[in-house]
């Protein structure tokens, strides 16, 4: 899967549902449709992202506006005395609600800073319940736009809501519909964040400044991203319609930062072509996609399918996988990750370990030291037991350096220490990796005759999984909890 197919699935993903965009306009509609009764309307208008084709699910709300005629308020607004609308407000209420109640007999109508919020608690199947904000707005006398009132803090603000939808939907079809793509992802990015870095107006500004091309989506968001941290990086975002003071942006270091983070990453996610594990790792790094992108890659199946798919001398060449054998792909079980006491799972016999005895050790260890790159056989035992050495990068993840050791005292029981994060659900106390479930049955667990090759699969797959575990804070697999959890599951 390429960057491309991702980030499409992606934007399938986030979609507004259809029905609820209907939903939502129909709305916006009725309530457009009663406002303009009011004796004082100039004319209403839509505005937004369901204007501008830029909503995501869940579909939260309409915007629009009822134009006031000023000629009727002279003293309305900074062209004309500087009063605020409170009691239009109150009049447009008045007037729209029991119009409005009959089609929607659970509506109810809130002021706000901008005029006012007609919610009409009646969920969709979806469990959406879009509502409506309704600005009530003037007229600018020697400029274009519109005064827009904030009754919150007493004052009038100029913006050209209407000029702006008109902007965002400008172009050939291609265009506007890069254009919309772009900013619905970049919008579900910025969203994952408990304080999104910018708001959605701006992610709308920047993209129309620079999405000027119709291209497939992954090089627009790329182009978009790393235009974003140029632009803010240098200044504020200018208002496209030219009317009311530049973007305002909460913290600018932070939003030019995850701009950067995110362009970055896409650049190598393109570079990566069609490795599912490498796009996936990228893409769902924290900072950049990690609550959007799925389903992920199973880390099992991808190393499966590495191992089967080809000749095992060039899988092993890269260092970042376990190879099949000359005679085959070695299976690699699927084990229930564990974290308790180390449990024998060999019986040594009275002429001593395994690894004492040539015959059982080449049998053990079979051709892994010739396919296996990265891999440090020992000539000896070492202190009572022995000790083996690997290097490897599993799908994904960052080249470790494994230690496995085979103990006197145990010798049919790997313990296996990683360099690198220790943080891990399936550790035991001393740092080694739990892998299996010691009592599972064989199909569930490695044992001693699986052979060195397979212990080395099992290891890559955990790895893998604890990698993902990091990032996500889920585990791709079955497990067996730990402690008094365990013994009540036994």
């Amino acid at each position: 899967m390429t960057a491309l197919t991702q980030l499409e699935e992606l934007r399938k993903k986030i979609a507004a549902d259809s029905r609820s965009l209907r939903e939502a306009s129909d709305r916006l509609g009725a309530v457009l449709g009663a406002a303009s009764k009011h004796p004082d309307a100039l004319r209403t208008y839509r505005s937004g992202s369901l204007a501008s084709r830029f909503t995501n699910r869940p579909v939260a709300d309409a915007d629009g506006g009822l134009v006031i005629d000023r000629r009727k308020h002279p003293a309305l607004g900074p062209d004309g005395d500087g009063e605020l609308p409170r009691a239009l407000v109150d009049s447009v209420h008045s007037l729209i609600r029991p119009l409005l109640v009959q089609r929607y007999p659970s509506i109810r109508i809130e002021k706000m800073k901008r005029g006012l919020l007609v919610r009409f608690n009646e969920p969709l199947p979806s469990g959406e319940d879009p509502s409506v904000d309704l600005v009530v707005a003037l007229n600018r006398v020697e400029a274009p736009g519109l005064w827009i009132p904030n009754l919150d803090r007493n004052r009038w603000d100029p913006s050209d809501p209407e000029r702006h939808v008109e902007l965002f939907t400008s172009g050939w079809p291609q265009l506007r519909q890069t254009r919309q793509h772009v900013v619905r992802v970049a919008k579900a990015h910025a969203k994952q964040f408990s304080e999104p870095a910018v708001c959605s107006f701006n992610i709308a500004a920047l993209a129309w400044e620079c999405i000027e091309l119709a291209e497939p989506l992954d090089r627009a968001l790329q182009r978009f991203f790393d235009y974003a941290a140029n632009s803010l990086a240098q200044r504020l975002t200018a208002d496209p319609a030219g009317v009311s003071a530049p973007i305002k942006v909460a913290d600018r270091n932070r939003a030019v930062q995850r701009f950067r983070t995110v362009a970055d990453a896409l650049d190598l996610a393109i570079e990566a072509g069609d490795d599912d594990a490498k796009v996936y790792e990228i893409l769902a790094a924290t900072g950049v996609f990690w609550k959007l992108v799925g389903p992920p890659p199973s880390p099992v199946a991808t190393i499966h399918q590495a191992i089967a798919s080809g000749d095992p001398m060039s899988i092993t060449k890269t260092g970042t996988l376990v190879a099949g054998t000359t005679s085959g792909a070695t299976s690699i079980k699927p084990t229930r990750s564990h974290g308790g006491q180390h449990v024998a799972t060999y019986h040594r016999r009275s002429s001593g370990p395994w690894y004492g005895r040539f015959a059982d050790r080449l049998r053990f260890e079979g051709n892994t030291r010739r396919h296996v790159v990265g891999l440090r056989v020992p000539r000896r035992p070492h202190h009572g037991g022995v000790r083996y050495r690997w290097n490897v990068a599993p799908p994904g993840c960052e080249r470790r350096q494994v230690r496995i050791e085979f103990r006197l005292s145990s010798p049919g029981v790997p313990r296996v220490y990683v360099d690198g994060p220790a943080e891990s659900p399936h550790r035991y106390e001393d740092g080694a990796l739990c892998m299996w479930y010691p009592r599972d049955p064989l199909e569930r667990r490695w044992s001693y005759g699986d052979g060195l090759h397979a212990l080395l699969g099992q290891i890559a797959v955990h790895l893998v999984k604890e990698h993902f575990w990091r990032r996500t804070g889920e585990w791709p697999g079955a497990e067996v909890p730990h402690g008094a959890e365990a013994k009540a599951a036994q």
